[in-house]
């Protein structure tokens, strides 16, 4: 974190706004420090700690403020609540508001330890069991999440992309890629009813790493909820697993989680684990940000599509073998 750059276009308009906002409520500011755009650690008189965020639309800063307090209402009590006692605030068309601070332990969440991948996938169940409770009262408010679609619009950027990709990976790698994608998004289409085999729940929507936050008591609780919709919780799974797949030594220990291990005989799971949904992902990003060679990012995402090949072809190979081999659950 750096600290704030209050001389900073934006931000020194925000810090006005803040001060003004706070002392109507009889607050002063002692400290901020900037994380990241839009997102402050603040600490304001009487030792109270805030996350200061900034919400393109009031509609989804509300709806978040909802969610986690139904969420709490239920039973789910790992992760943060949205302070409307210090109301938000609007500046230059983005909603600010003070989010309950958890102080983060000194060794974070990382999906490289098999006790974390299991830790994150019990977290994950646990939320999911609370906010398929919620998805009648929510259902307005929230879009369907479509797989497919979003999978296939993913792989016409990329290829869009491929002038730039080329630049750094061989022809014969980036064909490989393409033809998983291709054989993965065609069964996903055809089995897509297999989607559906359970009923759904609202579903985070980015279970990355650093969207599981592990609190200085220990505990780890789950948070940032900006890509929530109404899903399958097979969607968040997915997206689990493949987040977990550069760690997992064998193919075949993808199954040791519970959570994972229901799916085996879905084909719709099986076909998705083949999408080279980060690749895609971080290319995409590599292009639209001009990201250049020596840059941090670009090495990580060549690693991940070259030296991570042979493993991940391996592992393709292998759930396109549980495919074929006819001992699918019949449909």
């Amino acid at each position: 974190m750096k600290a704030l750059n209050f001389k900073a276009a934006g931000d020194s308009e925000l810090f006005t706004c803040l001060l003004s906002h706070l002392h109507g409520f009889g607050f002063s500011l002692h400290k901020a420090v900037k994380i990241r755009n839009n997102i402050f650690y603040i600490e304001l008189n009487g030792r109270r700690r805030f996350i200061l965020k900034g919400f393109p639309k009031e509609k989804k800063l509300l709806l978040q403020a909802r969610l986690t307090a139904l969420l709490k209402d239920k039973g789910f009590l790992k992760t943060y609540s949205i302070n409307m006692d210090l109301p938000p605030f609007e500046i230059g068309g983005r909603y600010y508001a003070f989010i309950e601070y958890l102080m983060p332990h000194p060794n974070p969440f990382f999906f490289s330890e098999k006790s974390e991948r299991k830790e994150g996938l019990q977290l994950l169940e646990q939320f999911h069991l609370a906010s398929s409770q919620l998805t009648r009262e929510l259902q307005d408010d929230l879009a369907t999440f479509d797989q497919a679609g979003k999978w296939a619009e993913r792989s016409r950027q990329f290829q869009k992309n491929l002038t730039i990709v080329r630049t750094y990976v061989s022809d014969s790698v980036l064909e490989q890629w393409q033809r998983w994608a291709d054989w993965s998004l065609e069964g996903l289409i055809k089995n897509k009813n297999w989607l559906s085999c359970e009923e759904n729940a609202i579903i985070h929507g980015d279970v990355a790493h650093h969207n599981f936050l592990r609190k200085n008591t220990g505990e780890l609780f789950l948070i940032d909820f900006d890509l929530i919709s109404i899903a399958p919780p097979l969607i968040d799974y997915l997206q689990y697993a493949n987040r977990i797949l550069p760690y997992i030594q064998e193919p075949d220990k993808i199954w040791e989680y519970p959570q994972l291990e229901r799916y085996k005989r879905n084909p719709a799971f099986l076909f998705a684990l083949a999408y080279p949904a980060d690749i895609f992902r971080e290319w995409n990003r590599v292009a639209k940000e001009n990201l250049e060679a020596g840059q941090p990012h670009l090495h990580t995402v060549w690693k991940m599509t070259v030296e991570q090949f042979n493993k991940r072809m391996q592992f393709n190979r292998y759930v396109e073998r549980l495919i074929m081999s006819g001992y699918l659950n019949p449909q």
